[in-house]
């Protein structure tokens, strides 16, 4: 059976979630880890652009100020 590993570090912060396809399927792995990185991941992830953003940083391509 598959395992979905998903690791995070830098400014994602640092942490590790495994996923297992062994209990309940590989459909419902995928769905655990959609759901990790929707409801975890995500909203993290947003609420830094955002910080960022005000603070005048902003990646090098996707928030460009027009």
């Amino acid at each position: 059976m598959g395992i979905i590993n998903i690791q995070t570090s830098g400014s994602f912060g640092g942490s590790s979630q495994s996923f297992s396809a062994m209990k309940n399927g590989h459909a419902d792995a995928v769905a655990q880890a959609i759901e990790y990185l929707s409801s975890k991941v995500l909203p993290e992830a947003i609420a830094l652009d955002h910080k960022l953003h005000t603070r005048g940083q902003e990646p090098l391509e996707g928030f460009k100020r027009k």
